[in-house]
């Protein structure tokens, strides 16, 4: 993979967003201090954080907000609680009424559980589950990144996935927090997967992942189900689909988007570390390959040092992916036209980049995040640096 240098011509698409950070003059990236965590984007262009930081040597989550322009929201205030030291977070989204939700995992065996905050003001939503928290009653597997995924339908009942490093787990709550799991007594299982992202569709959801064949082979793995759980038997084959490559073994689904018409955009590559292969892949709502996109093929690449971990699809088809190396100093964002080839009018010839560091070191970080900010679908990627004591949020222009 050839990764240009992290020039970009002033108001050009890949360039930085000079109208937003935390930095005097605006350079286009917010450090958030002191607590490391992790960011989404609000239909105002403003960000939440929910991140862990740490008060008198005792561990917090901690939500803050940042505005549209990326300075810290003083009229929101930063709210602490406290958690266990070994609390790990999973995912958050951002629910329609503007409540961030939190998947989490805490103590030696990783114990899921999901936290809502309030809008206003960051505090604990009491009224969710018991005094704001769901415990999930299953571990997660906290390795490899992704770790789940979380979700709203269209109804505000939201949905889980994450897996426990053998097998699945589909859980669905109440708009409250009660555990309904689709009718069930439990969630939904599928062993011998590990499905950890997650997309909500006009019809239902999909989720993707790797599932463990029977030689122990990892296969880019997707199902897709109808918003009341039960498998979609029109999606893929019988409701499942499995990416093709020049050789199937040893990959992963790492993130979907959803794209115009419902169409799926879908990012991945090596299971197994260093990652040699990269792919993105764009299938129809019924989960068919996109004829129109690489000649219906996953567009392979060598990885390099480089991993695809998110993506997401712009209002005219074009993809956006997020490739960051192993260590995570350097993150670069790659655009493609919808038949796959790389928009050469974006950044350096299709790449920019949306974060290095600074001083060139190793150090490790964990953006991860990407996410279109309107108006203008403007990208911003983040998440946490310096040993998860800082949170990073920077926009380029599209």
């Amino acid at each position: 993979m050839n990764i240009p240098s992290n020039s970009h011509p002033i108001n050009s698409a890949g360039g930085p967003d000079l109208s937003f950070g935390n930095s005097f003059p605006k350079n286009g990236t917010v450090i958030a201090r002191q607590f490391g965590g992790l960011s989404r984007v609000l239909s105002d262009g403003s960000t939440f954080t929910v991140g862990l930081g740490f008060v008198a040597n005792k561990r917090h989550i901690v939500v803050a907000k940042h505005t549209a322009a990326g300075e810290l929201d003083l009229n929101f205030g930063i709210w602490h609680m406290d958690t266990d030291e070994l609390t790990t977070l999973v995912h958050l989204t951002i629910q329609p009424d503007g409540k961030p939700l939190l998947l989490a995992a805490r103590g030696n065996d990783s114990a899921a559980f999901i936290i809502r905050f309030n809008a206003q003001h960051g505090d604990v939503d009491r009224s969710f589950g018991i005094a704001g928290t769901r415990d999930l009653g299953k571990s997660i597997y906290t390795g490899l990144l992704p770790r789940g995924g979380l979700a709203v339908q269209a109804d505000n009942k939201i949905v889980s996935v994450f897996h426990d490093g053998a097998h699945s787990y589909i859980f669905q709550l109440s708009a409250s927090g009660e555990l309904i799991n689709f009718g069930n007594l439990g969630p939904i299982e599928s062993p011998n997967t590990l499905l950890n992202t997650l997309l909500i569709t006009h019809g239902g959801f999909v989720i993707g992942g790797t599932r463990v064949g029977t030689t122990n082979a990892r296969r880019a793995h997707m199902r897709g189900f109808l918003a009341n759980g039960q498998p979609d038997s029109k999606f893929g084959q019988e409701g499942v689909v499995e990416l093709q490559f020049s050789n199937s073994e040893n990959k992963q689904i790492s993130a979907l988007a959803k794209g115009p018409d419902g169409q799926i955009a879908v990012v991945g590559g090596s299971y197994y570390l260093p990652s040699e292969m990269n792919f993105l892949a764009s299938v129809l709502a019924d989960g068919q390959a996109n004829p129109q996109f690489n000649g219906g093929n996953p567009l392979e690449s060598s990885a390099g040092l480089y991993a695809y971990s998110n993506v997401v699809s712009q209002a005219d088809g074009k993809i956006v992916v997020l490739s960051r190396t192993q260590t995570g100093n350097r993150v670069v964002l790659i655009r493609h036209e919808m038949t796959g080839q790389l928009d050469l009018g974006f950044g350096q010839q299709g790449t920019a980049v949306a974060w290095q560091d600074p001083q060139g070191r190793p150090e490790r970080a964990l953006i991860d995040t990407l996410e279109l900010v309107q108006p203008g679908e403007k990208l911003q990627s983040s998440g946490v640096l310096s040993s998860d004591r800082e949170s990073f949020m920077g926009r380029l222009l599209s």
